[in-house]
């Protein structure tokens, strides 16, 4: 049987709404970050909807979209829609409006593809600095190259028999080898990977892996 989505509840859509009529939602726990928010302002202007409770007047989604345009220096907010909700479904949309967010990930080709135009064309407003996207873009044209392909390559053979052993059997948690996955910024991970090709070549080491082993061990002996 088909689940149905609940029928939508009733909601009015109200323009130039005085800022001083929204109440920002009480322990709100995301924290915006505005000067990034008031950038994308200033370079396209407003969009998007603000949603606040009816019953209570506290704003489920927009909170920091609020703060930033106020801070520019407006008094109203073009788009307001008021929900009549209870309190557990205004709480259950703030923290989706919030959660979806960090859920959500990239087509790495596409972005950079869009980041390629975008530095062609005015990264403003985009919540994306120059150095950030050229180390990106530097990034991923060192992997184009005939020896990142390679490289990228060999990666991936290994971890395929990693996963599932030369015979097609052996599992990753039978193999004698464990992988480090760390988040880096593109700025960041250039940083890192040229200080790491540093010291390979200064130590006579043939992996990275070999690197960090003795950095952190190095690190630790120096901490205790």
């Amino acid at each position: 049987m088909t689940r149905r989505s609940p029928a939508p509840p009733t909601r009015t859509i109200e323009h130039d709404v005085p800022i001083t009529d929204l109440i920002p939602w009480p322990g709100n726990p995301r924290s915006g970050n505005i000067p990034v928010i008031r950038e994308s302002m200033r370079a396209n202007g407003w969009f998007g909807v603000v949603i606040r409770q009816k019953s209570t007047g506290w704003v489920c989604a927009g909170n920091h979209r609020i703060q930033a345009w106020a801070e520019e220096g407006n008094d109203t907010i073009p788009d307001v829609q008021t929900l009549d909700i209870d309190d557990a479904k205004a709480r259950r949309i703030l923290l989706i409006d919030n959660r979806s967010s960090d859920l959500a990930s990239y087509d790495g080709d596409k972005l950079t593809a869009m980041l390629r135009d975008a530095l062609a064309d005015d990264l403003a407003g985009t919540g994306y600095g120059e150095d950030e996207v050229l180390g990106w873009l530097k990034q991923i044209d060192q992997q184009a190259t005939p020896e990142g392909i390679l490289e990228r390559e060999a990666s991936k053979r290994t971890m395929e028999e990693f996963d599932t052993g030369s015979d097609g059997q052996t599992r990753y948690e039978d193999q004698d080898v464990r992988n480090i996955v760390l988040p880096f910024t593109a700025a960041v991970f250039t940083e890192v990977i040229d200080r790491l090709a540093f010291l390979a070549e200064k130590w006579g080491y043939d992996t990275n892996a070999e690197v960090v082993a003795r950095l952190t061990a190095d690190a630790y002996e120096a901490a205790q």
